[in-house]
């Protein structure tokens, strides 16, 4: 992955996702679906002058494909003056339901 991202510039970072997931979906206090599902694939993002472009792929064969991809979108892209600048941001609470931490999901599967 290094050698990937090492080969489309100084400003490149990517993103690997791997996992599964479960959602359930709850309506009127009772579980209205229950969904599983698997998540793979890396996404590339890449900084030029200001420019900013991206690409993701499933394809983990494709990987320097997706990485090139996002530095020519990058090369054409219009000046994102929103790129946000390293430092700290705060955190941001009460985002989710208190009551959830609580539910044991192999039970409710």
């Amino acid at each position: 992955m290094e050698s990937v991202v090492n080969s489309v510039g100084d400003e490149c970072e990517a993103y690997q996702q791997r996992g599964k997931r479960l959602k359930v979906t709850i309506s009127n206090n009772s579980i209205a679906s229950i969904e599983k599902y698997h998540i793979k694939g890396t996404g590339f993002r890449v900084f030029v002058d200001g420019h900013q472009g991206f690409a993701y792929t499933t394809d983990e064969t494709r990987l320097k494909e997706a990485a090139n991809m996002a530095l020519k979108l990058a090369m054409v892209s219009s000046e994102d003056k929103r790129i946000p600048a390293p430092g700290k941001y705060p955190a941001v609470g009460g985002l989710s339901d208190p009551g959830l931490k609580d539910m044991d999901v192999e039970t409710i599967c």
